[in-house]
C-alpha cells in the first residue's frame, strides 16, 4: 500500500505541474477519481478481500486525497480491482458516466507495483519470474500513470490530441471456470479478445490501420494467446506497428494499460507512430479481457 501511495501521489504531481495551484483546486471542485489497481488474490498476496474495492477506497483511495489535501463525495470515486482489465474497465466506467451527464471530467488513476516480496516470491514460487534458468519469464516493473478524460467543447486541461473512440470489455471469465483460464487455453482467450475486438471495431467496419499496444509481459502463455489471434486481425485491418511496453517498463500489472495509452499519445506527439489510431489489447490474470481504442485528433 505504502507502494501505490507513493507512486500514485508521484503520478498525480506530474499532472499537476500543468496547471497553477488555483487551477488544480478547480479541477477537483467537479472531476471523478478513478482508481485501477490489481486484483487482491490470496496467491499473490497472502490475503483476501472480501469486498475489495470498498476497503481500497478506504485505505488507499482516500488517503490519497488527504495526501494531496482533496477531498471527493462518495458518488465521484471509484476503484476498480481487476489487475491487466482494471484500466479497461475504469476507462469504460469513466466513458459512460461522463457521456450521460453524471460526472463532468474524470482523473483516471492506474497503478500497480510487482517489486514487494509477496508479488516477487508469487512470481517465484508459480514459476513466471525470469531467471538465468527460466528465460522465458516476467520481469518484475512498477508504475503509476495519471490520465485526465474530458468531453470535446469542455476542456480545463490542455488537450493532447487523443480521443477514446470505444471501450469493451468481457467478463464472461474467471479464475473458477477452469476451461476459460486464459493462462490455460489460448485459443479460448483469443476468442475471447477478438469478440471485445469486435464490439470497438465491427466486422462491417471499413478496414483501416492501427498500432497494437499489447501486454506480452515475456511469457510463452501470454505469447501463444497474441499469436492465436493475429491472423483474425490480419484479415480484418492494415497491420500498423506493435509495441510491447514490458519490454520497456518490466510488468506493471493493473497500470498496464494506462501505460500504453500514454504510449499511444507520446507516439502520436513526436511523430514516430505507425497510424493515426491504436488499440491497447488487455488480458487479466483471471480471464477479463479488455480492448480500448484510440485516436488522433488532429
Amino acid at each position: 500500500m505504502a507502494a501505490w501511495l507513493r507512486l500514485a501521489r508521484l503520478a498525480l504531481e506530474d499532472l499537476r505541474t500543468a496547471w497553477d495551484a488555483s487551477a488544480w483546486q478547480r479541477l477537483w471542485r467537479d472531476t471523478a477519481l478513478v482508481v485501477a489497481l490489481p486484483s487482491i488474490s490470496a496467491e499473490r498476496y497472502g490475503w483476501s478481500l472480501s469486498d475489495p474495492a470498498s476497503t481500497m477506497d478506504q485505505f488507499f483511495t482516500q488517503k490519497l486525497l488527504a495526501l494531496l489535501g482533496q477531498q471527493l463525495p462518495d458518488d465521484r470515486r471509484m476503484v476498480i480491482n481487476d489487475g491487466h482489465a482494471a484500466v479497461a474497465g475504469a476507462m469504460h466506467a469513466a466513458r459512460e458516466r461522463l457521456v450521460d451527464g453524471r460526472w463532468r471530467r474524470v482523473v483516471l488513476l492506474a497503478v500497480d507495483t510487482l517489486l514487494d516480496r509477496s508479488s516477487v516470491t508469487w512470481l517465484q514460487e508459480s514459476e513466471r519470474l525470469k531467471s538465468p534458468g527460466h528465460p522465458h519469464g516476467v520481469m518484475p516493473g512498477e508504475a503509476a500513470v495519471a490520465l485526465l478524460l474530458e468531453l470535446p467543447g469542455d476542456q480545463l486541461g490542455q488537450a493532447v490530441g487523443v480521443t477514446v473512440e470505444d471501450v469493451a470489455l468481457d467478463y464472461s471469465s474467471t479464475v473458477h471456470d477452469q476451461d476459460e483460464v486464459p493462462m490455460k487455453t489460448a485459443e479460448s482467450a483469443a476468442r475471447r479478445l477478438l469478440a471485445v475486438f469486435n464490439q470497438v471495431s465491427p466486422v462491417s467496419g471499413a478496414v483501416s490501420s492501427v498500432d497494437h499496444y499489447v501486454d506480452l509481459n515475456g511469457e510463452v502463455r501470454r505469447a501463444e494467446v497474441w499469436g492465436n489471434l493475429q491472423p483474425h486481425l490480419n484479415q480484418r485491418m492494415i497491420p500498423g506497428r506493435t509495441w510491447y511496453p514490458a519490454e520497456g517498463f518490466g510488468e506493471t500489472g493493473a497500470a498496464s494499460g494506462a501505460l500504453a495509452c500514454l504510449l499511444a499519445a507520446r507516439s502520436w506527439a513526436r511523430g514516430y507512430a505507425g497510424a493515426d489510431g491504436a488499440l491497447i489489447w488487455s488480458l487479466a490474470e483471471n480471464g477479463h479481457a479488455g480492448v480500448i481504442r484510440l485516436r488522433r485528433v488532429t
